[in-house]
């Protein structure tokens, strides 16, 4: 529901569409949603806080920046490492609206402050009273894979599993044809989020595929908003038949 009414709200509904099903449906998706970890539950939270945070950033009151921090807030606590998929965005969002503004908006600061409080209270005392300081911060970056072309292949593969090629692809494409606006911001920050994440935990990036959960609702705005383009295409173009044809394809 929030993946659709984020498409929905900037591109048009055959988009929003095209998205739901792409994401409901990849089967990796269906699998990963069995698994008894933090990291579903994470997903939803991430796209519900993205919803609230292009609300907040259309409409700066107080009370949606208050919903955009409190499920912010949750999402980092349910994972922390969900702070790429939710900070980058929010930062990205926030500059859009003009930075010498940001600055001096207060509704900013704690929007900040109310979203990072709840993970950055829970792992001080998780490593210093749980005396879990080495599960928390050991054995995650490996800077020295960075200059290993493997790596990078190992990374693409194992994106490639979850996500499949052609999908992958068009949600690249789509970075360079989604019209200007916020909602191009957002998308590309995500991206940005995608690729920080994994330079930062370079050893689970292509060994864990559940680490690439987030990567399917990226690239189902991608193939959302790739589908609606070619659907406005084929109908400027008076073959309504061949869309029809191609909608059923897809579906």
């Amino acid at each position: 529901l929030p993946l659709y009414l984020l498409v929905k709200r900037y591109l048009p509904i055959n988009a929003a569409m095209a998205s739901l099903v792409f994401y409901e449906l990849l089967p990796f998706g269906v699998i990963a949603s069995r698994s008894f970890q933090p990291d579903p539950l994470m997903v939803l939270l991430i796209l519900c806080s993205l919803l609230f945070q292009v609300r907040w950033a259309e409409q700066d009151t107080w009370k949606n920046a208050m919903l955009a921090a409190l499920l912010t807030g949750l999402t980092v606590f349910v994972k922390t490492t969900a702070v790429f998929f939710v900070g980058i965005p929010f930062v990205a969002l926030v500059l859009s609206t003009g930075w010498k503004q940001a600055f001096k908006n207060p509704r900013v600061y704690t929007m900040a402050a109310i979203a990072l409080l709840p993970a950055v209270l829970y792992t001080w005392f998780s490593a210093t009273v749980g005396g879990n300081s080495g599960s928390l911060f050991g054995s995650r970056f490996f800077p020295q894979l960075f200059s290993q072309p493997s790596w990078y292949q190992k990374w693409f593969m194992m994106a490639k599993s979850v996500v499949d090629y052609i999908p992958l692809f068009l949600a690249v494409i789509a970075i360079f044809l989604m019209p200007k606006g916020k909602f191009k911001v957002l998308y590309i920050s995500l991206w940005v989020g995608y690729v920080l994440f994994g330079f930062t935990f370079a050893y689970h990036i292509y060994t864990h595929n559940y680490y690439h959960l987030p990567l399917i609702f990226m690239v189902a705005i991608g193939v959302g908003a790739v589908f609606a383009i070619l659907m406005e295409r084929l109908h400027s173009l008076k073959l309504h038949l061949l869309a029809r044809l191609f909608i059923c394809a897809f579906f």
